[in-house]
C-alpha cells in the first residue's frame, strides 16, 4: 500500500479484508458462531410461542394435561437454555482464540514490513492508530461480536416476518416504518460516536504521552531540576479538562438521541397493541392466538431494534478498523536472495560507487561511496555527525537499499543472498539499542547456554557486576515484572549489548557507538580485551571517540555523505591539514599524559 491509499479504503473492502483475515487466523469461530446464532434464532421462536401455547391448553380446562404441558415446555426451555450457554461460553472462548491469532499476525506483520515505514512519520501514525484501534476502542472484539448478532437477528427476523405477514401486512408495515425512524436516529448516533472517536484518537494520544512521562521514574530528576515538569503538568491538565469537556458533550448529545428513540419505542408499542387488538375482535381470535402474534410483533420489534443497533455499531467499528486494515495490506519486504552464506565465509566486503538518499528526500546521504574491507580487518568510521556513518550500517544490515551502486560481499551483492542466513552472518550494536524486561541471559542470548551468555559477559567486563548478584546471570533487568529485577547503568547496559553482539558469533560485526558511555578508562581497557575477542572477526567500528582508531586497521573518513580518505592511523595522523588531524587531536587535548604530551 502507499501513501495515496492511506485513508483510502471503501468501507465493504475494509469489511472483506477484516472477513478473510479473521478466516484466516482462525475458521473454526465461525462455524461454532452460526451454531450458536441457529440456537438463539431457535430459542427466540420458542419463547414467543411458550405463552400461547400454554394458554391453548388452559382453555382446554384439562388441568393434568396442562401441568404435562407445562413440565414438559419447561423442560425443553431448561434444555434450549444450556445448550444456549454452552455455545455461548464456547463462542467467547473461540473469539478469544481469534482474537489471539490476529493480534499474532499483527505482531508478525510488523517485523516484515519495509523498515523504512518505520521511520516515516506517516506509517509511524498509522501504526499507532491502528494499535489505538485494537486496544483502546476494542474494536476487534465489537466486530466480531456484532457480525454474529447480525447474523442470527436476521435469522429471527426471516422466520417471524412470515408468521406477521400471515397475520396482518399492515403490521409489518407500522414496524418497518418505526424501523426506519430508529436507524435515522442510530446514524445520528453513529455519527457521534464516529465523531468522539476521531477527535479521541487525536487527543488521546498527546494525553497518554503526557501521564506516561509524568509518571516515568526517570524522569524524575529533569522535573526537579527545570521548569519543564510544570510545563507537562500544564499540558496534561489542558488535555484531560478538553477531554472531559469533550465527553460530557458528547454524552449530552447522545442522551438526546436515546430519548428520541425509546420515544418512538413507546409509539410503536400503542400502535402494534392497536392493530393486533382490532385485527382479534374482527375476525374473533382466542386468547392465545392474540398473545402469540402479540409477542411476535414485539419479538420482531425487538430484533429489527437489535439489528439496526448492531449495524451501525458494525459500522462504527468497521470505521475504526480502517488503520488496521491499512496496515495490513501494507506490502511486506521481499528478499529475492536464494544463496545461502556461511557465517565464516566473509572474505571481502566492497561498497562499490554506492549513492542513497532516504524516502522522501531529495538531498543523498551518500554519494558514490567505494571502499574495501578484507577478512579479519578492524575498520573504524569516522567523521561529524550527518556525515552518514550510520546510514552505512542500516546500508549493510538491509534495512534500506542503495539508490545507485552496490554491495559486494565475496564480490556478490548482498541482496543475492539469501536473507536469513545473511543476517545470522552479521551482529550489530545500533546506538539507540534496546535491552528488555528479561533476565540478562536472555538479553544477551536465547540459543546458548547460561555458561555461554555468562563467559561473554565477563569478557566485556561484567564479571564482577553479575557475581554480586544473588541470581547470577539469571538476574532479571528491571523491576517490570519482578522486585528482584535490577537497574544497569548506561555503561552496564552497553556491556550487554556487546555481550549479545558476540554471543551470536558473526563473522561481521557492527558497532555503532560502542563506548559512548564508558570513561577513557573503562574505554582503553574495552579495546584491549574487544581486540583480543574479536581477532579473527571482521570488525566496523563508529565512534566519536577517536581512540578506537588506534586499534583499527583502518579509518574510514567521510565528509559530507563522501569518503575523503581511507588510510591507517599513522598515516592519516601526518596529514595535518586533514579533518582526520583536527578532530583526533582535539580529543587528544581531553588526554594528555603526565607530561603533558598529546597521546599520539
Amino acid at each position: 500500500m502507499n501513501k495515496k491509499q492511506i485513508n483510502k479504503l471503501p468501507i465493504w473492502m475494509v469489511l472483506f479484508s477484516f472477513i478473510k483475515l479473521s478466516f484466516q487466523a482462525y475458521w473454526p469461530y465461525f462455524g461454532i458462531a452460526a451454531f450458536k446464532s441457529i440456537i438463539l434464532t431457535t430459542q427466540a421462536f420458542y419463547h414467543t410461542a411458550i405463552a400461547s401455547i400454554l394458554i391453548a391448553f388452559l382453555e382446554k380446562k384439562d388441568f393434568s394435561i396442562c401441568i404435562l404441558a407445562g413440565v414438559c415446555l419447561a423442560g425443553i426451555d431448561l434444555l434450549f437454555s444450556f445448550i444456549s450457554k454452552w455455545s455461548n461460553s464456547f463462542t467467547k472462548v473461540y473469539q478469544e482464540k481469534l482474537q489471539e491469532k490476529i493480534n499474532h499476525i499483527i505482531f508478525q506483520k510488523m517485523t516484515k514490513i519495509p523498515y523504512q515505514y518505520l521511520e516515516d512519520t506517516e506509517y509511524l501514525d498509522l501504526i499507532e492508530r491502528a494499535k489505538f484501534a485494537v486496544t483502546n476502542e476494542n474494536c476487534l472484539d465489537a466486530i466480531l461480536t456484532t457480525l454474529t448478532n447480525i447474523f442470527q437477528s436476521i435469522l429471527t427476523l426471516l422466520g417471524f416476518i412470515t408468521a406477521i405477514l400471515v397475520f396482518d401486512t399492515k403490521l409489518i408495515f407500522i414496524l418497518l416504518i418505526t424501523a426506519l425512524l430508529n436507524t435515522i436516529l442510530f446514524g445520528s448516533f453513529s455519527k457521534t460516536r464516529l465523531t468522539f472517536s476521531k477527535w479521541n484518537l487525536d487527543i488521546n494520544r498527546k494525553f497518554v504521552y503526557y501521564t506516561n512521562t509524568l509518571l516515568d521514574s526517570k524522569n524524575g530528576k529533569d522535573f526537579r531540576t527545570y521548569v519543564i515538569g510544570s510545563f507537562l503538568r500544564k499540558k496534561f491538565n489542558w488535555f484531560a479538562e478538553k477531554m472531559v469537556e469533550y465527553y460530557t458533550h458528547y454524552l449530552k448529545k447522545s442522551n438526546q438521541i436515546k430519548i428520541k428513540m425509546q420515544f418512538v419505542k413507546y409509539i410503536e408499542i400503542i400502535m402494534v397493541y392497536g392493530c393486533i387488538i382490532e385485527k382479534t375482535i374482527k375476525e374473533n381470535f382466542s386468547i392465545s392466538y392474540f398473545t402469540f402474534y402479540t409477542s411476535a410483533a414485539m419479538r420482531f420489534s425487538a430484533t429489527i431494534t437489535s439489528l439496526i443497533n448492531d449495524c451501525m455499531k458494525f459500522y462504527v467499528s468497521l470505521r475504526l478498523a480502517i488503520p488496521l486494515i491499512e496496515l495490513m495490506n501494507i506490502q511486506e519486504e521481499i528478499h529475492y536472495g536464494k544463496k545461502i552464506l556461511l557465517k565464516q565465509e566473509i572474505n571481502t566486503l566492497k561498497f562499490e560507487h554506492v549513492t542513497f538518499s532516504y524516502p522522501k528526500s531529495s538531498v543523498a546521504v551518500l554519494k558514490d561511496i567505494s571502499f574495501q574491507i578484507n577478512a579479519g580487518e578492524k575498520i573504524s568510521i569516522v567523521g561529524l555527525n550527518g556525515a552518514g556513518k550510520t546510514t552505512l550500517i542500516k546500508l549493510l544490515c538491509r534495512l534500506y537499499r542503495p539508490d545507485k551502486g552496490d554491495i559486494l560481499l565475496n564480490g556478490i551483492s548482498i541482496y543475492d543472498y539469501d536473507y536469513s542466513s545473511y543476517q545470522n552472518s552479521i551482529s550489530t550494536i545500533f546506538q539507540d539499542f534496546k535491552l528488555f524486561a528479561y533476565s540478562l541471559k536472555n538479553n544477551i542470548t536465547n540459543e546458548e547456554t547460561e555458561e555461554q551468555a555468562y563467559h561473554f559477559a565477563c569478557k566485556v567486563g561484567l564479571k564482577k557486576r553479575i557475581d554480586s548478584l544473588p541470581n547470577g546471570i539469571q538476574t532479571l533487568y528491571t523491576k517490570t515484572f519482578d522486585e528482584t529485577g535490577i537497574e544497569l547503568s548506561i555503561g552496564e547496559s552497553q556491556k550487554i549489548a556487546l555481550a549479545r553482539a558476540f554471543c551470536k558469533k558473526a563473522s561481521l560485526i557492527l558497532l555503532d557507538e560502542p563506548t559512548s558511555a564508558f570513561d577513557p578508562l573503562a574505554e582503553a581497557e574495552f579495546y584491549q580485551k574487544f581486540t583480543q575477542l574479536g581477532k579473527d572477526k571482521t570488525i566496523i567500528y563508529i565512534s566519536h571517540r577517536m581512540s578506537s582508531s588506534i586499534f583499527c586497521d583502518k579509518i574510514l573518513l567521510i565528509e559530507h555523505g563522501k569518503v575523503i580518505d581511507y588510510d591507517t592511523h599513522a598515516n592519516l595522523i601526518q596529514k595535518k591539514e586533514s579533518l582526520y588531524y583536527k578532530l583526533f587531536m582535539e580529543q587528544a587535548k581531553r588526554y594528555e599524559s603526565s607530561d603533558g604530551h598529546p597521546c599520539t
